[in-house]
């Protein structure tokens, strides 16, 4: 995607009487990981919903590459949706339907025409990439929920899309496989892909994160490059930033450095 990314101005999302998003103005841009922080509540999942296009704000504009979504044609969202691949915290699949039929399905909605031979083909390919070895004819219910969750991962990329929202995509998965998705994580942000993600885990944070957003009780408190969320003096951010950030220094040494740089500094 070209510049300036998503763009969400003045964006508020009301629950009943309870404000979830109020008066969020925040760019994500084009080429970038960016990783929405904050405390559980505070409105991280809606945000990412609202850069998606899943959820409506109840009031505010969401911009793709300068074009305000709710004002595309027919063909540009159709294009929006077809490049965008999202990993539901929930992983949001057909229970109805087989493993594979789960990842075939935004291919056979996309391109109605595509043969079957090429849709296994780009199913296996996805499949194999991550090394996923449950049996595809299987239906989700009979998967532990971590790998409904690497299911989610892979049908969110066999579409090869250029723009990602992930929510906790490694909530719930093993070890050996966490390091396998996070390197593949790793591979779409050298081919500058714009990465989108909701995360509690640090490592994840402190390697991919070029960019920040940080919520609190659903307004922004912060949003920019790492190393400048990071130097923030605003008591909140600070605090947030020292639950997740301060937990990765013991795993990656390179954090150190902003940790030393930053917080208020």
């Amino acid at each position: 995607m070209s510049e300036p990314g998503i763009e969400l101005r003045e964006i508020v999302v009301r629950r009943g009487d309870t404000i979830a998003l109020d008066n969020v103005s925040v760019l994500f841009p084009a080429g970038k990981t960016t990783v929405i922080l904050g405390p559980a509540g505070c409105g991280k999942s809606t945000l990412l919903k609202i850069a998606a296009g899943i959820v409506l704000p109840d009031s505010g504009k969401v911009f793709v590459e300068g074009k305000n979504l709710n004002a595309m044609s027919e063909r540009e969202n159709h294009t929006f949706r077809r490049d965008s691949g999202f990993i539901f915290q929930d992983s949001a699949l057909w229970s109805n339907s087989t493993i594979r039929q789960n990842l075939s399905l935004p291919l056979r909605f996309h391109y109605p025409t595509l043969p079957d031979d090429e849709i296994a083909r780009r199913v296996g390919a996805i499949v194999k990439r991550i090394g996923f070895h449950e049996n595809l004819d299987h239906r989700p219910a009979e998967s532990s929920s971590g790998e409904r969750k690497i299911i989610s991962f892979l049908r969110a990329l066999v579409m090869n899309p250029s723009l990602l929202y992930m929510d906790e995509p490694l909530t719930g998965i093993d070890h050996q496989t966490a390091d396998r998705m996070t390197e593949l994580i790793r591979e779409l942000k050298r081919e500058a892909r714009t990465v989108i993600m909701v995360t509690h885990d640090p490592v994840l944070t402190a390697q991919l994160a070029d960019h920040l957003v940080v919520l609190d009780g659903g307004r922004l408190l912060e949003s920019g490059p790492l190393a400048q969320v990071v130097k923030s003096t605003r008591t909140e951010v600070i605090a947030i930033l020292s639950r997740v950030l301060s937990e990765a220094s013991t795993f990656d040494g390179s954090i150190l450095d902003l940790l030393d740089q930053g917080f208020g500094k």
